[in-house]
């Protein structure tokens, strides 16, 4: 299907959806998996993709091996969850004592057993507009603080081709309206900055398969 009903969906949500479906709906989508607990998005794959398999992980665990009605699937969806984990639990002062990527490593280590076909991340870019304006205004650089760790496109890709993926596309899109950051201000950091918009999206995107 062309189109994705969601109805559901919170408004702050909509686009950063559409947005993603397009990217999706050009993929093999027999079976899929999508990680975290059911969304209206996961229901609207469901309803767009009457003849696929659309399953959630539900609440579990992603830091580590996770149960999963199928073995492997032709695509996994990481949609806005990375930067929510936490770092493993660990007695060593030294690793408590700074952060060390272990929940992320582990969770993308996990995901791998589940890929038969493509992964696809997403999350917030915290070099985007509103992370910027933060750091210049004396503000936490998150661009939504109850996020564990927002991340860089480097330090994504470091992560997934650390975890043994084969990069196939990556990129930034603009689907939170920069996180509150009005056009007024968006257009002043755009000036400032002098770079083209498509470098300063307010979220990424990424593609991999198992290496």
């Amino acid at each position: 299907m062309s189109s994705i009903q969601l109805d559901k969906c919170e408004q702050v949500h909509q686009l950063r959806y559409r947005t993603t479906y397009e990217l999706l709906n050009s993929m093999l989508h027999s079976t899929v998996l999508d990680l975290g607990g059911a969304t209206p998005f996961t229901e609207a794959l469901q309803k767009a993709w009457p003849g696929s398999q659309v399953h959630s992980t539900g609440l579990q665990e992603l830091r580590g091996p996770f149960t999963s009605p199928l073995g492997s699937y032709d695509l996994v969806l990481c949609l806005e969850v990375i930067e929510h984990l936490h770092d493993l639990p660990t007695s060593n002062m030294h690793d408590r004592a700074q952060w060390i990527y272990s929940g992320m490593r582990a969770m993308l280590n996990a995901v791998r057993e589940h890929v038969g076909g493509q992964l696809v991340i997403t999350t917030p870019n915290s070099a985007g507009l509103k992370a910027l304006w933060n750091v210049i205004h004396d503000l936490p650089p998150q661009t939504y603080l109850p996020h564990v760790r927002e991340l860089t496109m480097h330090e994504l890709v470091s992560l997934v081709e650390e975890a043994g993926y084969r990069i196939e596309t990556k990129g930034q899109w603009i689907v939170w309206q920069h996180h509150g950051l009005s056009q007024a201000d968006a257009l002043r950091m755009h000036s400032m900055l002098s770079v083209p918009e498509r470098f300063v999206g307010d979220d990424l995107y990424l593609v991999a398969r198992r290496a």
